[in-house]
């Protein structure tokens, strides 16, 4: 799927935890107010929270 957007700049921030490391999404671009919900879904959790899951399923602590 492609979305009607533009300028699209992202950030993962990286810092220490108690329990690791806690990782922050943030993306800013040019688009209409209603994709906001689209860009989240397809890009915050299907992109990144994959990947992020993976990696917390490959690094945990047990």
């Amino acid at each position: 799927m492609i979305l009607p957007v533009g300028d699209y700049v992202a950030t993962l921030a990286v810092r220490p935890h108690a329990n690791g490391a806690e990782v922050r999404w943030s993306a800013a671009y040019q688009g209409p107010d209603e994709v906001v919900a689209q860009v989240e879904s397809l890009i915050g959790d299907g992109t990144y929270g994959t990947g992020l899951d993976a990696l917390r399923a490959r690094f945990a602590r047990g």
